[in-house]
């Protein structure tokens, strides 16, 4: 099975970061001051907003999530949170993610060994966050 916590870095987190660079924008936030909140490079920020990364888990499909992320947003945009803070919200939102088993079709996928029936590694690991 290949390791879960290599995967949300790799997969869930920059889809994450994909979804919350393009509702700061929308919302009318500079790329640059995005990417200095979120610990980023400007580049990154426009390779989020046009899909060339982050695009590989479709988020949207989870209303839970999204209104996670766009609340998450919300603070951000009120400067109710500092890098700190946004960093840990984005690793609770990763948990969440994994604790629902959002991410378990995508990872048989990745891993075509693994049972996602009898799989329970995530929501044991990851207690989900509400």
């Amino acid at each position: 099975m290949k390791d879960v916590f290599e995967l949300a870095t790799r997969y869930i987190v920059p889809s994450i970061r994909r979804h919350l660079a393009r509702e700061l924008v929308m919302r009318g936030m500079v790329r640059a001051d995005a990417a200095r909140i979120l610990g980023l490079s400007r580049s990154a920020i426009t390779r989020y907003i046009k899909s060339e990364r982050g695009a590989g888990i479709r988020l949207t499909k989870f209303s839970d999530v999204t209104y996670m992320i766009e609340e998450l947003a919300t603070k951000i945009m009120a400067s109710e949170l500092d890098e700190n803070q946004i960093q840990e919200r984005i690793a609770e939102i990763t948990a969440y993610i994994l604790s629902k088993k959002y991410f378990c079709s995508y990872h048989k996928r990745l891993d075509p060994s693994i049972d996602i029936m009898r799989c329970n590694l995530c929501p044991t690991i990851f207690i989900s966050i509400t």
